[in-house]
């Protein structure tokens, strides 16, 4: 029992059961996901995109940053039933700038192709429950970070087309749930891991 959850409580638990008669028997349960629906951390992570990326400079950014606009009436933020970000799509939006280290818990799905996003993907962007990421056809660049590692439930995952660098991390070849990979058009070093396989 998790008592008066918040965002710290945010995880993938597993309860383990060990009979003490049978102690080289342990009982595993299903992974317990424990998301937090926190709009106001939402609406401020967001803020935090739209700053970063010269939200003013957008094509089309209708709601955003206006006052007494509720974040599901923000141009490409979808909601879920409780009403925190599950979906941000901002593709050929013209956002301009890097991205920051978000910390959205419920966000299944990012999609910011087509921009000219640059720099990398921050170490310390928490979204650990997205399923579907495209950030192709941007200007990233340097390398693909350990975070991504982290997207245990991810299962596609698109990069191509931007300027990414040095080796392909073997850790993708962990994320159990991806189906689709997409990294071409990038100037990776060295040969593919066989982790990937």
């Amino acid at each position: 029992v998790i008592p008066d959850v918040d965002l710290s409580d945010v995880g993938i638990y597993q309860s383990n059961v060990t009979n003490p008669n049978y102690s080289q028997l342990t009982l595993e349960s299903h992974p317990i996901r424990i998301r937090v629906c926190d709009r106001v951390n939402d609406s401020l992570e967001l803020v935090r995109l739209y700053e970063n990326t010269n939200g003013p400079g957008w094509s089309t950014n209708t709601g955003w940053i206006e006052p007494n606009v509720p974040i599901e009436d923000w141009v490409g933020i979808t909601t879920d039933h409780f009403g925190c970000v599950n979906k941000i799509e901002l593709s050929g939006n013209d956002l301009n700038g890097t991205l920051p280290g978000l910390r959205l818990n419920t966000l299944d799905t990012i999609i910011l192709s087509g921009n000219n996003i640059t720099g990398g993907i921050p170490n310390d962007m928490y979204i650990p429950f997205v399923k579907y990421v495209d950030l192709s056809s941007n200007s990233l660049s340097g390398r693909i970070t350990e975070v991504v590692s982290s997207w245990m439930l991810i299962t596609n995952l698109n990069l191509s087309e931007n300027q990414l660098r040095e080796s392909i991390p073997p850790e993708i070849g962990d994320l159990c749930e991806l189906e689709e990979l997409e990294m071409n058009g990038n100037g990776f070093e060295g040969e593919i891991p066989t982790e990937l396989t």
